[in-house]
């Protein structure tokens, strides 16, 4: 009799050349890093320079980001989250992947895609209210993805604004750290971007003032709510007069170096794929994690 052979699924070619690459680029120095920058799984130390420049040699593919981002690896999902189409991401997907997070700095990398998804509300109500197994990543998912939705203008109805703010009200004081740094980033957004909700943003932001956050080894500062509103607010208004600002806490902006200050000259370069609010500001907060993350 032959033995069955065992029904083990197949690496497609395309993410098994991938994974060597990223394999060539790991350091275990870097991943040393990260790991104490909140990444968690398999860490191969991949820096946020050579990540973009694999990036930009794969270009847009949604059937690679969904095959890298299912291995589970840190490095790979932050690749993943770069090579992503937002457009091609229906919730199905989107959820699959948020449910398959495992650090925060991915969860800001996952929110940042949802937020120019056309399932961004869907993205937003669903996991901010997840009750199953990895709730913390699930939950920042979903605040980042509101960030992220802001700074995109993507369609976000007047209700899940008002529902947010009534969320962030209530709950906000006592949810998790790393929750209640992705709430306080939709808070700062949404006054950032929404005129129409401005008012009430302000006055929530000024209620609850300074959010106290425990970064960890990471280096990164709180952020004032009412104040990074006012300068995001202000960016938006009058774009060239717009100065850099110093940033205070970086979330996964795909990977970039973690605990040191970007010079004069770093600071001014976009955070690629991230609203300005992630690390400083919500959605930037939650790319810029995964940047600051993944960048040494």
């Amino acid at each position: 009799m032959s033995k069955a052979k065992a029904n083990t699924p197949a690496v497609s070619p395309a993410l098994e050349g991938t994974l060597a690459e990223l394999r060539n680029h790991g350091s275990e120095a870097v991943a040393a890093e990260y790991r104490a920058r909140g990444a968690a799984g398999e860490v191969l130390g991949v820096k946020q320079a050579d990540l973009e420049k694999l990036a930009k040699k794969i270009g847009t593919d949604q059937m690679l980001a969904d095959s890298l981002w299912m291995t589970g690896g840190f490095d790979a999902q932050l690749l993943a989250a770069m090579i992503a189409d937002p457009a091609k991401a229906d919730f199905a997907q989107l959820d699959r992947w948020a449910k398959a997070t495992t650090s925060y700095p991915v969860a800001d990398a996952l929110g940042a895609v949802a937020g120019k998804s056309p399932a961004v509300s869907v993205c937003f109500s669903a996991w901010t209210t997840h009750r199953g197994a990895g709730g913390e990543h699930v939950h920042r998912c979903g605040w980042n993805a509101l960030a992220s939705g802001l700074a995109n203008a993507s369609p976000l109805g007047a209700m899940t604004i008002k529902n947010a703010l009534v969320t962030i009200e209530r709950s906000m004081k006592n949810a998790p750290n790393r929750v209640k740094q992705a709430m306080n980033g939709a808070l700062i957004s949404i006054g950032a971007y929404r005129d129409d909700f401005l008012a009430p943003a302000t006055a929530l932001a000024q209620k609850l003032g300074t959010v106290k956050i425990d970064h960890g080894d990471s280096g990164d500062a709180d952020v004032d709510a009412t104040s990074e509103m006012s300068r995001l607010r202000a960016e938006r208004l009058n774009p060239k007069a717009a100065k850099p600002a110093a940033k205070p806490a970086a979330a996964p902006k795909a990977a970039e170096k973690p605990a040191e200050k970007a010079p004069a000259k770093a600071a001014k370069e976009p955070a690629k794929a991230e609203p300005k609010v992630a690390a400083k500001a919500p959605a930037a907060k939650a790319a810029k994690t995964a940047k600051k993350v993944a960048s040494k």
